[in-house]
């Protein structure tokens, strides 16, 4: 069996990006899996080995296994290549399936966990990235918005997991990643015509998150993890009011309800609930009584005891239905922003800008935004008492943390007219949107 020996020694470094760069340059880390036995890629055209962004050594199976023994180990049938340090491979047609799956880019296992990593562009990982978190039946500027705030997403969090050896996991966690399988034309196109575009403010681009539906309440990302963002406010909500799947109901017993709080209270026997919602209705803290005492749980602890795919939002009541009654119909959209036009990096495609002045600001970025007013109540907190019961009934409306962008109110805003940089302006007010290497 042949052994080929090749140390190399260059950096595959994790992206420090600024908005001094151009995505087209950019690539990024994601982790594809873990396991402790390595990793089966297949390619029909076969592999080649990667050092400095370019092919040094061909590598003409196509099946291999990858693994990390003091560097990339590479075997084949007919031998083993390596080890490697900080290399990677690619598939010569930019096309290797892992699990069914297919990627566009290049692999490699870190040395840190013997993670596989997807070291893809930019771009190609947005394209993945909208057809997994919208997918084309959503309307063209839903999913417009959703690349911008893909790209913004990726770009200003991409030190997540850098102790860990990549930038950002192919999951919920960070952002649903499947590879290039349910790309097609309408995906490519609503990636396309937004190139390099990411959200601002303040000259920084943003922390643009986003969940499935708020159910008609917006939360701020202050509440939900403690981290205030000028952009990130809570704020009704009336397109996402009747999304699809807004409504959830999770039933449970008193016995089982108190196993579940004791995996964060430590304590048996609770005596009683008492919900804390802020001003718009979203619930804040969940109180907890027992005989020696009371145990406060953010709404989104607590939730998390149940499993976020279950209990899904932090938009609920007790034993009856969340009304959102407070939630009006917006107008249709007006035509009151002002738009400059760029070129686009590809030819014949106009990106628009949005350029906001005081005496025109857009009507969306003012319409019932209350997340710093003195009309919603600041941090006024209302409290109910849960009574107690041998079975409670949790109702709740929306999908996800409610931070930023709702993804089917996007979609609702889309199909009354409005364009993806309204879209993304309501969701987050403030925002300015930029070419990345402006």
């Amino acid at each position: 069996m042949k052994r080929f020996l090749l140390f190399l020694t260059i950096i595959i470094s994790l992206l420090t990006i600024s908005t001094s760069a151009k995505s087209d340059d950019l690539t990024i880390n994601i982790k594809i899996k873990s396991s402790s036995d390595g990793y089966d890629l297949t390619s029909e055209q076969g592999f080649e080995l990667i050092t400095q962004g370019k092919a040094v050594l061909p590598i003409p199976a196509k099946s291999i296994h990858l693994s990390y023994e003091n560097g990339l180990m590479i075997k084949t049938d007919s031998g083993f290549y390596g080890p490697y340090e900080n290399s990677m491979v690619a598939s010569k047609n930019n096309i290797t399936s892992v699990d069914k799956r297919k990627y566009n880019g290049c692999f490699y296992v870190d040395s840190i966990n013997n993670a596989l990593i997807n070291n893809v562009n930019l771009e190609e990982y947005i394209y993945s990235v909208v057809s997994g978190e919208m997918g084309s039946s959503f309307e063209m500027d839903a999913l417009k918005a959703q690349a911008i705030a893909a790209r913004s997403y990726a770009i200003s969090n991409l030190k997540k997991y850098i102790k860990h050896g990549y930038n950002l996991t192919n999951d919920i966690y960070s952002q649903v990643y499947l590879g290039v399988n349910n790309v097609n034309d309408k995906i490519r196109k609503a990636v396309d015509e937004t190139k390099g575009l990411i959200a601002s403010f303040n000259g920084e681009i943003i922390n643009a998150t986003y969940s499935s539906s708020n159910g008609g309440v917006i939360a701020s990302s202050e509440e939900v993890w403690g981290n205030k963002y000028p952009y990130l406010v809570m704020k009704y909500d009336p397109y996402s009011t009747n999304t699809p799947n807004v409504d959830w109901k999770v039933e449970v017993s008193r016995d089982n309800l108190d196993e579940l709080l004791a995996q964060k209270t430590n304590k048996r026997n609770f005596t009683g609930l008492r919900l804390q919602k802020n001003a718009l209705g979203r619930v804040k803290d969940v109180v907890v009584s027992y005989n020696d005492g009371d145990v406060k749980l953010s709404a989104n602890k607590f939730r998390l005891i149940f499993g976020s795919s279950k209990f899904k939002s932090t938009l609920f009541d007790v034993n009856k239905k969340v009304e959102n009654t407070n939630v009006k119909p917006m107008p249709k959209k007006e035509k009151t922003i002002i738009v400059a036009s760029t070129p686009g990096p590809n030819e014949g495609v106009v990106f628009d800008i949005v350029k906001l002045t005081d005496d025109k600001l857009d009507k969306v970025s003012k319409v019932q935004n209350i997340g710093s007013s003195a009309e919603a109540g600041g941090q006024n907190i209302i409290e109910t008492s849960i009574d107690l019961t041998d079975k409670y009934v949790f109702y709740g409306k929306g999908f996800g943390h409610s931070v930023g962008l709702s993804q089917y109110g996007a979609n609702e805003m889309a199909k009354q007219g409005f364009k993806y940089l309204e879209i993304l302006n309501f969701y987050y007010p403030g925002i300015e949107v930029k070419v990345l290497n402006d």
